[in-house]
C-alpha cells in the first residue's frame, strides 16, 4: 500500500478550515496530482491493477486525516472534492460518488463532494445533472445508493446549494424555473444559504433574461438585510459547508462584509439583465436606490464643467466596483448619455474598458431625452433623501410633509416618464411610495408588489414568496392624490400595458367619494380608452369630471385619424362644460377646414375665435392677430387671410408680408425673440418673388432677408437646417451670391460636422458663379469633413 506521507499529504489535520488558500484542500491537492502521476506511470506500465483510481486515494486520504476529529469528516470530504476538481479529476470523482459502496465508506457527503468537484472544474452542467442523480428516487442505481445508507434528508440541503451555484454559471441559461422553485423550498422550510448559492440564483435569472424576478429579487434581499431588525434578516451563511451544521448560530453566518459582497454581485447582475432588456433606467436607479440604502451617499455629482454636464454618479459608493460601474455605463448610453458615460469611463483609470467599448454603437449616442435622465437623477436623489430622514422621525407624516413628499415622487416619476423609462417610474413608486402609509398600514406594502403585475392579493402563502404573478394593483384603504395616479397610468400605457391602466385607474377611482378628484387621471385614461372604442366613450362623456385636457385628447385622437365630422361634438361639449382652450380651437377650425360643408365655413371659425378669446379675456381680431401663425398652420392661408380680414386674394400676400416684418421689427425694438414662423415666411420671400422684380425691389428683399437671418440668429433658428436652405435657395434666387456665400462661412466655422447640407451646396454653386475660389475650397472642404459627397455637384 501507500506509505503514511502519500496518505497524509505530510500534513497534520489541525486546520480543517475549507479553502484554497488553506493548508487541508493544498495538501489533498497534492495528494490529487501526486495519485493522478503514479496512475499514468502505472498505466503506461501497464500496471494500473496494482494501484488505486486517484479519486480513492485522495478520500481515503481524507478519511485517515480525520479520524483525529471525526466530526470534521463532512470538511475533509468536501475539501477532498474539491482538490480533486482543481485537479481535473472530476470525472473519476463522479463515478466513485455513484458507486453504492462509496456511501457507507465515505458518508452522504460525497454526493456533495462529486459535484463540488464538478463545479471547481467548470462543469455546471455535469454538476447539475448530478444532483437530479442523486436526488431523484425514480433512478434505479440512485435508489440503489439511499438503500446503502445514502440519507437524502442529510446532504439534500448542501446538494441543492451546490445546485444553484451550478444553475448560475450555465451561460446559456435555462435553469431559472428550477432555481427559483429550490429557493422557494428553503425560504419554507428556513434553512439557511450560501452567498455564493444566492449569486447563482441571480445570475440564473439573469441567464435567462428575467429581470422582473431579479429586480424583486434584489429589492427583497436589500430590505431583508440592510432595512429590519436582526431577527428577520435572511440567515446567510459563507459556503456550502455550514449548512452541514444543525443549529446555525449567529457566529457562523456570514460577515457584514460578506453580504456587502453578495448585494455588489447581485445588484450587478440585475443591472445587467434589466440592461439587456432594455430597461436601462431601472438599471440606473437600482444602482442609485442601493447606493443610498446601505452606503447613505449621494447618487450623483452635480460637478458642472464648461459644457454644462452633470457627471452622474462619479463618487457612488457602489461604482467603485467594475463590474457595476460597466453595468451603470451601459446605462447611461442606453439613456442617451453618451457624454456623461465617457466622461465617467475617462475619469477611472481601474476599469478594464474593453467590456464597456463592446456595446453596440447604436446605443452610443447622445438623445434629446438625456435631460430628462439628468432631471430624474437629481430628482431620485432629493426623494431619497428625504424618505431617509422621513425613516428617523418618530410617528407618520403630517399632512403637509406627506403632501410635499408625493409631490418630488410624481416629478421624479415624471422624469422617468418623459425618459421613455416608465417601469423605472413604477419601480420608484414602489420603492418610495411605503414612506407614505401610515406606522400601522405598513403590511399594505406588499401590495406595491404588483408593479410589476407580480403581486399576490389573496391566499397568501405564510412563507416568504417572491416570485408571484397577479396583475391586479390595490389601493384599498390607500390615498394616493390625482397627479400621482396620473402619473402610474401614464406610466401604464408607456409600457404598452392599456389593460393594466385601465385596472389601475378603476380600482383608484372607487376609493374616492367624487370622481371630479381624478380629472387628471381621467384625462391619462383618455388614450386607452379611445384605441378601444372611440366613439363610445365620445358618446358616454360625463362632462363633470372633465377638465380641458380631456377634450384635447379626444379631438387629437379623432383628427389623427380623420374623424373630422365628430370634432364639432367634442368642442360643443367642451363649450357647455366650460372647458374650451385654444388648443382646442385650432383643431376644431381645422376640422371645419377639412369638412364638407359647402359654405359658411369663415363663419364657424370666427364664432369658434370669438369662444377662444372671450376664455383669455381679449377681442377676437386681437386674438386672431396675435394667434395668426398658429391659425394658418391648422386651417392654411386661404381661411386665415380671411379671418384677417385679408379679403382681397391679389394684396394678400403683401398684406401678409408687412404683418411678418412689423412682428419682427416689433420685437426686435422691444428685445423679445421673434417666432420662428414669420421669420420662416420672410426666408421665402425669394421663391415667391423670383421674377417681374425692379433691382431696388429685389435689394429690399435680399435685405429682409439678411434681417430676418440676425433674429434668426438670436433665437437659435439659424442653426435649423430647414431655415437656412430657405435662406440660401431664396438668395440665390434673387442672385444675391454674394451674401448666401457669407451666410454658409458663418455656418462652417463651426467645429464639428455642419448639417446645413442644401445651404453649403447652393454656396458651393454661389461661390463658382463669384470665381470666390478661397470661399468654395473653405465650404467644400466642410462639406467633405460633413460626410457629404461633392462629386455629385453639377459644377
Amino acid at each position: 500500500g501507500m506509505g503514511d506521507d502519500i496518505v497524509t499529504g505530510g500534513l497534520s489535520p489541525i486546520n480543517p478550515t475549507l479553502g484554497w488558500d488553506q493548508p487541508l484542500e493544498v495538501g489533498l491537492y497534492a495528494v490529487a496530482r501526486n495519485a493522478w502521476y503514479q496512475s499514468l506511470m502505472a498505466e503506461q506500465q501497464q500496471q494500473s491493477g496494482n494501484i488505486d483510481s486517484p479519486s480513492k486515494q485522495v478520500f481515503d486520504a481524507a478519511m485517515n486525516m480525520c479520524m483525529i476529529s471525526p466530526s470534521e469528516q463532512d470538511r475533509y470530504v468536501l475539501a477532498a472534492g474539491s482538490a480533486l476538481g482543481r485537479a481535473g479529476l472530476w470525472s473519476e470523482c463522479l463515478d466513485l460518488a455513484t458507486e453504492p459502496a462509496s456511501i457507507s465508506t465515505y458518508g452522504p457527503s460525497i454526493t456533495a463532494a462529486a459535484m463540488l468537484a464538478c463545479i471547481e472544474s467548470a462543469r455546471y452542467n455535469e454538476a447539475i445533472d448530478a444532483f437530479d442523480y442523486f436526488m431523484s428516487g425514480s433512478q434505479s442505481v440512485a435508489s440503489e445508493w439511499q438503500w446503502s445508507g445514502g440519507n437524502i434528508t442529510a446532504v439534500e440541503p448542501i446538494c441543492r446549494d451546490l445546485a444553484l451555484t451550478a444553475m448560475g454559471n450555465v451561460s446559456r441559461g435555462g435553469y431559472s424555473k428550477d432555481a427559483r422553485h429550490m429557493f422557494d423550498v428553503i425560504m419554507e422550510e428556513g434553512i439557511p444559504l450560501s452567498c455564493d448559492g444566492l449569486i447563482g440564483l441571480m445570475r440564473s435569472l439573469e441567464n435567462d433574461g428575467k429581470w422582473k424576478e431579479a429586480v424583486e429579487l434584489l429589492d427583497r434581499f436589500v430590505a431583508s438585510n440592510f432595512n429590519v431588525a436582526e431577527g428577520k434578516k435572511w440567515r446567510i451563511v459563507p459556503n456550502v459547508v455550514q449548512l452541514q451544521k444543525d443549529g446555525i448560530n449567529d457566529d457562523l453566518l456570514a460577515s457584514e462584509a460578506e453580504v456587502s459582497h453578495v448585494l455588489e454581485e447581485m445588484l450587478a447582475s440585475a443591472m445587467r439583465v434589466c440592461n439587456s432588456e432594455g430597461q436601462f433606467g431601472l438599471a440606473a436607479v437600482l444602482c442609485t436606490i442601493v447606493n443610498k440604502t446601505c452606503f447613505s451617499s449621494s447618487g450623483y455629482v452635480d460637478a458642472t464643467n464648461n459644457d454644462g454636464d452633470a457627471i452622474l454618479g462619479a463618487i457612488a459608493a457602489m461604482l467603485q466596483k467594475n463590474t457595476i460601474f460597466e453595468a451603470y455605463t451601459h446605462s447611461l448610453y442606453g439613456l442617451g448619455c453618451k457624454r456623461i458615460a465617457e466622461r465617467l469611463i475617462n475619469n477611472r483609470e481601474d476599469v478594464d474598458t474593453k467590456r464597456i467599448v463592446q456595446i453596440p454603437k447604436r446605443l452610443r449616442q447622445n438623445l434629446p431625452m438625456a435631460e430628462s435622465w439628468i432631471g430624474a437623477v437629481r430628482s431620485i436623489d432629493y426623494l431619497l433623501e428625504a424618505k431617509s430622514v422621513i425613516q428617523l422621525e418618530p410617528g407618520d407624516l403630517c399632512p403637509e410633509s406627506s403632501f410635499l413628499f408625493e409631490r418630488g415622487l410624481v416629478r421624479a416619476m415624471e422624469y422617468c416618464n418623459d425618459s421613455n423609462q416608465p417601469t423605472a417610474a413604477l419601480y420608484l413608486f414602489h420603492h418610495a411610495a411605503r414612506t407614505l402609509l401610515p406606522n400601522e398600514d405598513q403590511h399594505l406594502t406588499d401590495r406595491f408588489k404588483s408593479f410589476f403585475g407580480m403581486g399576490k392579493q389573496a391566499d397568501q402563502n405564510p412563507r416568504e414568496e417572491i416570485f408571484t404573478s397577479d396583475d391586479s394593483l390595490d389601493f384599498s384603504g390607500i390615498e394616493l392624490s390625482d397627479s400621482m395616479m396620473a402619473t402610474i397610468i401614464g406610466a401604464y400605457i408607456k409600457m404598452g400595458r392599456p389593460d393594466q391602466a385601465l385596472s389601475t385607474y378603476s380600482n383608484a377611482i372607487s376609493q374616492v367619494e367624487s370622481p371630479r378628484l381624478m380629472r387628471q387621471s381621467s384625462s391619462n385614461i383618455l388614450e386607452v380608452l379611445l384605441e378601444i372604442d372611440a366613439g363610445k366613450y365620445v358618446n358616454s362623456l360625463d362632462d363633470r369630471i372633465s377638465i380641458p385636457a380631456t377634450f384635447i385628447t379626444i379631438a387629437k385622437h379623432l383628427a389623427d385619424n380623420g374623424v373630422w365630422h365628430e370634432i364639432g361634438e367634442v368642442y360643443n361639449q367642451a363649450r357647455r362644460a366650460g372647458c374650451i382652450s385654444e388648443e382646442l380651437g385650432f383643431i376644431a377650425m381645422q376640422a371645419v377646414n377639412e369638412s364638407e360643408l359647402v359654405e359658411g365655413k369663415i363663419v364657424v371659425c370666427r364664432n369658434i375665435a370669438k369662444d377662444v378669446s372671450n376664455t383669455i379675456g381679449v377681442s377676437q381680431d386681437e386674438w386672431i392677430k396675435s394667434r395668426y401663425w398658429n391659425i394658418k398652420r391648422y386651417v392654411g392661408y386661404h381661411y386665415a387671410r380671411l379671418l384677417m380680414n385679408w379679403n382681397d386674394h391679389s394684396t394678400s400676400k403683401k398684406s401678409e408680408l408687412i404683418f411678418a416684418i412689423n412682428e419682427m421689427r416689433s420685437c426686435s425694438n422691444q428685445g423679445a425673440l421673434t417666432k420662428n414662423a414669420p421669420l420662416m415666411f420672410i426666408a421665402q420671400q425669394g421663391d415667391l418673388y423670383s421674377t417681374g422684380l425692379s433691382d431696388r425691389e429685389r435689394r429690399s428683399i435680399v435685405n429682409l432677408i439678411l434681417e430676418a437671418c440676425v433674429e434668426a440668429n438670436r433665437s437659435n433658428l439659424l442653426q435649423k437646417h430647414t431655415f437656412t436652405a430657405q435662406v440660401a435657395l431664396s438668395l440665390r434666387t434673387l442672385n444675391a451670391n454674394t451674401e448666401c456665400i457669407k451666410i454658409v462661412r458663418g455656418l462652417v466655422a463651426r467645429v464639428g460636422r455642419c448639417h446645413h447640407q442644401v445651404a453649403m451646396e447652393e454656396a458651393i454653386y454661389a461661390a463658382t458663379e463669384e470665381r470666390d475660389y478661397d470661399s468654395l475650397e473653405v465650404i467644400t472642404n466642410k462639406y467633405e469633413e460633413s460626410g457629404y459627397d461633392s462629386t455629385r455637384l453639377h459644377l
